[in-house]
């Protein structure tokens, strides 16, 4: 359930379960950013707790960093941009471009289909379930502007961008980025 403004009221709004997602055996299929997007969406509006575009963009690094660290494979295909309020998707930008960083998001994310899916969290994959929680335990509760402070530290995989001047962060960057907590 996500937690939305209506007017004056907050209300919740159902999204469909998913679960054309990860590996098969040996082949690696990569998850769409906005399944996991809404997957932490799912998490905010259970524990009613809204949270803003910046929260979104962070809590999606930092959920990509902790799956990539921990299973060695990327999330999803997307890489991160190198912007100057630190790692951010391009993907999530086009779906919220009528947002203002600190605005709270009040809806979920469609897909290419235009559906509006998320990754349950029932241990089909347990690594994601894993690094979702773990995430979602760590970070949630900061502020945007908190969580732009821990990518932006001296050796986060959005300075070495940053200072090199790329458009993207690196996957190895991201992989060696010490943990903040």
């Amino acid at each position: 359930m996500l937690w939305g403004k209506m007017g004056n009221v907050y209300g919740m709004h159902k999204i469909e379960r998913t679960y054309t997602l990860f590996a098969l055996e040996r082949r690696r299929e990569y998850v769409c950013i906005a399944h996991v997007a809404n997957s932490i969406l799912t998490l905010a509006g259970d524990d009613t707790r809204p949270i803003t575009l910046m929260q979104l963009h962070k809590l999606l690094y930092f959920l990509y960093k902790d799956y990539l660290k921990s299973t060695g494979m990327r999330l999803f295909l997307e890489r991160f941009r190198t912007t100057d309020v630190g790692p951010a998707s391009s993907e999530v930008t086009r779906a919220y471009h009528k947002l203002k960083e600190h605005a709270f998001i009040t809806s979920f994310f469609p897909d290419a289909d235009g559906k509006e899916r998320y990754i349950p969290t029932d241990g089909s994959d347990q690594a994601f379930t894993d690094s979702l929680l773990t995430v979602w335990m760590k970070y949630s509760k900061y502020a945007g502007d908190i969580l732009s402070v821990l990518t932006h530290a001296k050796d986060s995989a959005w300075k070495k961008a940053w200072q090199r001047n790329k458009p993207f962060l690196s996957d190895t960057d991201i992989k060696e980025e010490p943990d903040f907590f």
